[in-house]
């Protein structure tokens, strides 16, 4: 797929990661979180969101 490309997902969340910040750039900072998503035939993905 191409960057910044919208797609829709269907499976279950397995886990979640707890939030954690991080610095930017311009010394700013922001929260990050990582879920780890599972489909029905048990394939993973790993989605951040910030």
């Amino acid at each position: 797929m191409r960057n910044n490309s919208v797609v829709s997902i269907i499976g279950t969340v397995s886990f979640i990661n707890p939030s954690a910040s991080i610095m930017r750039k311009k010394d700013t900072e922001t929260q990050k979180r990582a879920l780890h998503l599972k489909d029905m035939s048990s394939r993973s993905a790993e989605l951040i969101l910030w």
